[in-house]
């Protein structure tokens, strides 16, 4: 009898030991399923590698992997003007490891023009890191050494200049439109399908200019390659005093240009507030500040609220020239 409540004794033993095993294993599995983010995340870059969406979010997305822990790698998915890469990203599964980038076509402008293949409600905004500074820019070996002579020439000669563009939809086709608008000049615009492929065919002579991003445009200014001949928007180029604004020529030109980041709304709210908090401190790292300015884009960081808002206000702008958008 002894013998057998000893056994019995072990085996309760033995099957105590097994279960607080198994139950410290489940406890640790649960405990590394709600830790986030625990496996890499993609950022999906809603156009062609090497334009200033795309570099941008390369100087950025190291500081956010950093804060996180875990690697943040790039996916370009480039076409619709930036919108096939946001479907691309809201298609996937809402957990939080699909990030996007947000721009003006995926936004406000294809908004406006009822072209875009989702709808904003299903859209985080999460925060907008640059405002891209757009000017025209021509070959230093161009006959046009300032935007008056381009002006001049163009009202002489319609239709027989081309304008390099990433997209006709994109804040330089857009802006592009609005400036010649009320220049009153007909220049053709020839869209690349991003702004790394028009800096290509500007370099290679197969446009007479180009509506680009000054990041893009930056060190082959700095070469002796490219003129800048006029800045669209407000704002001057602390490098190139000397060129000026169109608003300082007369002209309206409204300031379109901005890159940024979202998640799908769906995603839990905890973890679309751990992503935001990543960039939030992305955002305020000097050295990643220091970066974009290097890179020459202007680094202006606004929160989910805050850039909410600007996407807001920017319909209002778009319906102005929406008629003359192709």
């Amino acid at each position: 009898m002894r013998k057998d409540k000893k056994r019995s004794m072990r085996l309760v033993l033995v099957l105590s030991a097994v279960i607080f095993v198994a139950l410290t294993i489940l406890n640790i599995h649960a405990k590394a399923a709600e830790k986030f983010p625990n496996r890499p995340i993609e950022f999906v870059v809603c156009y062609a590698p090497g334009g200033g969406a795309d570099r941008s979010a390369r100087i950025v997305m190291p500081a956010v992997e950093k804060i996180l822990g875990v690697s943040v790698y790039i996916t370009n998915k480039g076409g619709g003007s930036g919108t096939v890469g946001v479907r691309y990203a809201l298609n996937k599964k809402p957990d939080g490891y699909t990030i996007f980038g947000l721009h003006q076509f995926s936004t406000f402008v294809g908004g406006v023009l009822g072209e875009l293949p989702y709808d904003l409600k299903d859209i985080y905004p999460i925060c907008n890191w640059i405002d891209n500074i757009n000017l025209w820019a021509v070959q230093t070996k161009s006959p046009f050494k300032t935007f008056k002579e381009l002006v001049e020439y163009a009202k002489q000669n319609p239709g027989k200049l081309k304008c390099g563009v990433p997209s006709t939809r994109t804040s330089q086709g857009v802006g592009a439109e609005f400036l010649k608008w009320y220049v009153g000049v007909d220049i053709v615009p020839v869209p690349f399908g991003g702004s790394g492929p028009t800096l290509t065919g500007l370099l290679g002579g197969h446009v007479d200019l180009a509506s680009i991003p000054y990041a893009m445009v930056k060190p082959h200014v700095q070469a002796g390659k490219l003129r800048v001949l006029v800045i669209l928007g407000k704002k001057k180029i602390e490098e190139l005093p000397d060129v000026p604004t169109a608003v300082e020529l007369g002209y309206k030109a409204e300031p379109l240009a901005f890159a940024g980041a979202a998640i799908p709304a769906k995603v839990p709210k905890d973890r679309i507030r751990r992503i935001s908090e990543a960039f939030d401190k992305a955002m305020h790292d000097p050295e990643v500040l220091a970066r974009l300015k290097k890179a020459g884009f202007v680094p202006v960081y606004m929160n989910p609220e805050e850039f909410a808002k600007h996407i807001e206000d920017g319909y209002a702008k778009v319906e102005k020239i929406k008629d003359r958008v192709k």
